[in-house]
Order: structure tokens, then C-alpha cells, then sequence
């Protein structure tokens, strides 16, 4: 569901930071960061997993390779992008549009959250690969799961963007309870959309979750034999 992270990341800073000399400004600018170290939150997942992973088969030189190869990335694609921002029209055109701060000065920094998230997606793309050659093909039977929560979340995307500006009529997004209660129904609507779509995709993990929760709170009432029966 990072999907609504992405979508809502507005809504977010501004009811969480939102107050005093927190302006508009630093609102869209923090957003974006927000968007784009979103985006690196699946690539950290996937990272430690795997290298712990290779921890646990007592191989620690490769994951410290993959980490020092991805930390250098990050540095060098850091300053890299800089200089591209500085000299580059297009790309600075490209990264403002794309996130939304045509208008905001200090979009440059936006260049640095970029290179931590590229660094981070090398990270976990190299250690997905050398496991694998390691260890052999793992992905085969997720892969219905991975095509169902990519398809659910980007329809689920679709629809809390959709209602969000549907609510922004109704609601005063000046105020904090009008900006919170449009990121919370949006997100609300979203989730549900997310789950409607999984279910009817027959996805497992959504089905085994349903019935634990079902169990859960609605649990079956003991039977008790009849004293005919003892």
C-alpha cells in the first residue's frame, strides 16, 4: 500500500507538520522527499531480508560488498545529480513537473532523496540476483502475489487520488480537521478498494487474513453434547 503513501503524502506532512512557520511551502517540498524515500521503502525491505539471508548461511562478504558498491551509488549518484540539476533544463523540468514543485524554490534537494532511493533499489536488485544465483530461482511462486497487489494498488491509487478531489469540494483543506478528514476518507476509500480487488482476484494472503480475522472476533460458540450423550 505504498501506493497511498505516494498519493496522499501531502495530506500526511501537512496534518503532521503542518502548523506555525510550516509553510505551503515546505509542505510540497517535504511531500516530495516523503514520495521519493516511499518509493526505496520496498528496496530496504527486500535488502535486509536478503542479507540476513546471507548472514544466515554464515556468507557475510557479499552482503558487505552490495552494501559498500550501493553506498558509493548513493554518493556519486548524489553529486552526479546535482551537477545534472544545475546544467540540465530537462531534467530539472522533469523532476519539479513530476513532483509537483514547479514553482517551489529549493526543488534541488529533491535530487538527494532520488540518489538514496536509486542506491537502495541497486542494493536489493544485487542482492535478489546473487542469491539467486546462489541458491536457485525462489520467485516462481510469487508471482501471482506480486501481479495481484501491483494491479490492487494501482487501481487503489487511482481511486483515493479520484477522491480526493472529489472531497476538496466539500471539505476545507485550509483548516487541520478539513485536511485530515480528506487524506483519512480518501485513504479509507482506497484500502477498501485494495481489498475488494484482491478478494475478488482470489488472492490467498488477503483470503487466509479475512478468515484469521473472522475467527478472531467472531468466534464459534463451544458445542456441548447433550447429557443423553455423556
Amino acid at each position: 500500500m505504498l501506493v497511498l503513501f505516494v498519493v496522499l503524502r501531502a495530506q500526511i506532512v501537512r496534518t503532521i507538520l503542518g502548523s506555525g512557520s510550516f509553510d505551503w511551502t515546505a509542505t510540497e517540498l517535504t511531500a516530495a522527499v516523503l514520495a521519493l524515500f516511499t518509493i526505496s521503502i520496498v528496496a530496504q525491505s527486500l535488502g535486509l531480508l536478503f542479507m540476513r539471508g546471507f548472514h544466515a548461511t554464515e556468507n557475510n562478504i557479499i552482503p558487505l560488498m552490495v552494501n559498500v558498491c550501493s553506498s558509493l551509488t548513493i554518493v556519486v549518484g548524489g553529486l552526479g545529480l546535482m551537477t545534472l540539476f544545475d546544467n540540465s533544463i530537462f531534467f530539472q523540468n522533469f523532476i519539479t513537473t513530476l513532483f509537483r514543485v514547479d514553482d517551489v524554490v529549493g526543488a534541488k534537494v529533491l535530487v538527494l532523496p532520488l540518489a538514496y532511493s536509486l542506491g537502495m533499489m541497486l542494493n536489493a536488485t544485487l542482492l535478489v540476483y546473487l542469491f539467486r544465483r546462489r541458491f536457485g530461482s525462489f520467485l516462481k511462486p510469487l508471482k501471482d502475489t506480486i501481479m495481484h497487489d501491483l494491479f490492487a494498488s494501482l487501481v487503489a491509487g487511482v481511486v483515493t487520488y479520484e477522491f480526493l478531489q472529489i472531497l476538496v469540494l466539500y471539505l476545507n483543506t485550509k483548516t487541520f480537521v478539513g485536511i485530515f478528514m480528506q487524506g483519512f476518507l480518501a485513504g479509507i476509500a482506497g484500502i477498501i478498494t485494495w481489498w475488494i480487488i484482491l478478494e475478488l482476484m482470489g488472492n490467498i494472503e488477503v483470503k487466509e487474513i479475512r478468515i484469521a480475522l473472522t475467527r478472531k472476533f467472531w468466534k464459534a460458540g463451544v458445542v456441548i453434547p447433550d447429557k443423553e450423550e455423556i
